[in-house]
């Protein structure tokens, strides 16, 4: 159980167990990324699209308004374009 924690990259609080910074786990599942207009597309492995969206969401970056995932892909609601750049980063994907 440890293990898995420390793979998600989570971080103990007072309240339980919240997301810290990316963890690399989450960079390893980003397959990739495609922006169209305010919207990045994010493709990941069969069963992981909402472990990379709880992550991106409980990140606060201030450019995303949301996400929404499937099975394997993850709409991410962006507020600018500068919004994406930061995203990718975020995620360990091309920019």
């Amino acid at each position: 159980m440890s293990r898995d924690v420390q793979e998600l990259g989570l971080v103990r609080t007072g309240d339980g167990y919240a997301a810290g910074a990316a963890p690399a786990l989450v960079s390893e599942l980003v397959l990739s990324t495609e922006q169209v207009q305010f919207l990045l597309v994010v493709h990941t492995p069969s069963g992981t699209a909402n472990l990379v969206a709880r992550a991106i969401d409980e990140a606060g970056l201030e450019g995303v308004a949301g996400t929404v995932a499937g099975d394997d892909t993850i709409i991410v609601v962006l507020r600018d374009d500068a919004a994406a750049d930061d995203l990718r980063r975020f995620l360990g994907a091309d920019a």
